[in-house]
């Protein structure tokens, strides 16, 4: 579970890398983000 929590936290920051100006990639970029934050919660609430 750690090691699934560091690589979320690794995509969250890849994602920032990759952000740019285009109007899609950011819309696709912040619904991935949404996606991942999910995901983090609900490793947080099965420890």
């Amino acid at each position: 579970m750690i090691l699934l929590g560091l690589f979320l936290v690794f995509c969250l920051y890849a994602l920032k890398i990759l952000q740019k100006n285009n109007d899609d990639t950011r819309r696709q970029i912040a619904q991935l983000r949404k996606d991942i934050e999910l995901i983090l919660e609900k490793i947080r609430e099965n420890n």
